[in-house]
């Protein structure tokens, strides 16, 4: 296949594509029949390499806590306040967000060991230590706001799997899923 590459959208709002070094629109691309593989590189890359749809502001939340727990995770000796500083400037301020993912990084951090517990009985012929970091995070930060807030499980786990989706390798969205909705199985036997 021939390199096509997208560019997303610039001021004007159109979004480019590069393809063979010259830069086109979208809208405008099109190449003589006989060249395919150039129309398909074209149409590939104008509707897999989109920006990313806008997020809510939890789901934003849930992000931002997300990357401060893969560096608590490398980093352990890392500074909270620095953690928090981070948070809030991420967050633009908005209290109301920050309170929210305050709540789900200080509870992730305090039940820790609860949910590694909980999610290694649950990950069949996997350790946490052998996870990717990134999925290890998703699935603690699922798992605290399934078990110990208000936010609908089925939510819950919707948002883990576009987190999984936008951080994890290609597998990561399958992988978490199946492990929440063990939990949530569980859960609910036990409800």
């Amino acid at each position: 296949m021939l390199p096509a590459e997208a560019v997303g959208p610039l001021p004007h709002g159109r979004p480019l594509l590069i393809v063979l070094g010259q830069v086109h629109e979208y809208s405008c691309v099109q190449f003589p029949a006989e060249n395919r593989l150039l129309n398909k590189a074209v149409h590939e890359a104008a509707h897999h390499n989109r920006p990313p749809k806008p997020m809510s502001r939890r789901s934003r939340a849930r992000e931002v806590v997300l990357q401060i727990l893969y560096e608590d995770d490398l980093n352990p000796t890392r500074n909270f306040a620095a953690s928090d500083d981070f948070l809030c400037r991420r967050l633009r301020h908005e209290e109301a967000t920050v309170g929210f993912a305050r709540e789900l990084l200080a509870g992730v951090r305090r039940n820790r060991g609860e949910l590694d517990q909980m999610l290694a009985e649950r990950a069949e012929n996997w350790s946490l230590q052998r996870m990717a970091v990134t999925d290890r995070n998703v699935l603690r930060l699922g798992a605290y706001e399934m078990l110990f807030t208000d936010t609908p499980q089925r939510v819950v786990i919707n948002e883990a799997l576009e987190l999984a989706k936008r951080y994890g390798a290609r597998q990561s969205s399958q992988f978490v899923n199946g492990i929440l909705d063990r939990l949530l199985r569980d859960t609910e036997k036990k409800q």
